[in-house]
């Protein structure tokens, strides 16, 4: 979001907290970067980082788990959706090695690259850098480059997206199919619930994951276009910006929960 401060949707948050609601963050930052918002929240629920590439969780948090533990990030366990990041720093640097292709990723940056070329400040930087299964890369060759260099991470069962500044490497996932796996260990766990899922995003980084959940939000973002989604059953338009519009649209689905006597 343009504005990071969560304060215009505390009382949504607080009500989803006494309603025993988990409240999931689906970010493209990492572990390191969200833990402190978290910590401010006292939110211990399952987080989503790196544009769905892991799902990170409390050691214990369900029963049984449909995927293997890849690595351990800020205490929690962390569950890849394809290599983790080791696993995928070495392909990307033998595919380098091999082709000769012209790029940087964060693994080959310092703190304060990063933070020059970002805006972030060094500890900022340096929380960014602490990843788990996806790679930022600045791209220095050519488009036609590009586009081979696309073909062959297919072949390596990888994926490349465009962001703002960089592209992205990961696994064979986006945010849509980790809420999707985190909503199967819920139901997996708590049967005898129902489980609904409601997704909140102003990003098209959000797109996929609001078009797969229940329940679609999309939030009005402070720059740029609003998001254009294909369905139309499901979906809330709260009509303000950032935190407000998330504090509507979830004040509105607790109402009605509560109006139908759920």
């Amino acid at each position: 979001h343009h504005d990071y401060s969560c304060e215009d949707a505390l009382p949504a948050i607080e009500r989803l907290a006494s309603a025993g609601i988990p409240l999931i963050f689906n970010s493209s930052k990492t572990a390191a970067e969200i833990k402190q918002l978290r910590k401010t929240l006292d939110n211990r629920h399952p987080y989503i980082i790196e544009n769905g590439s892991a799902v990170c969780l409390a050691k214990g948090y369900f029963k049984s788990l449909g995927a293997p533990c890849a690595a351990t990030a800020e205490d929690d366990e962390v569950h890849a959706f394809g290599p983790n990041y080791q696993e995928l720093i070495t392909q990307l640097h033998e595919l380098r090695s091999r082709t000769g292709y012209r790029f940087k990723g964060f693994f080959d940056l310092s703190p304060q690259d990063v933070a020059n070329l970002t805006g972030l400040s060094l500890s900022d930087a340096t929380r960014a850098k602490k990843r788990a299964a996806s790679e930022p890369l600045l791209w220095q060759d050519t488009e036609e480059s590009l586009s081979d260099f696309r073909c062959r991470l297919l072949d390596l069962n990888l994926y490349i997206t465009k962001g703002g500044r960089f592209h992205h490497v990961m696994g064979p996932t986006d945010k849509a199919q980790a809420m999707q796996w985190l909503t199967d260990q819920y139901r997996a766990t708590w049967p005898e619930r129902q489980w609904t899922t409601v997704a909140l995003g102003d990003g098209p980084n959000d797109q996929a994951m609001l078009e797969a959940a229940d329940i679609a939000v999309p939030i009005q973002p402070a720059v740029g276009v609003a998001l254009k989604l294909k369905r139309t059953e499901g979906v809330i338009s709260p009509g303000a910006l950032g935190p407000r519009g998330w504090q509507i649209a979830i004040d509105s689905i607790l109402d009605d929960m509560t109006n139908k006597g759920v």
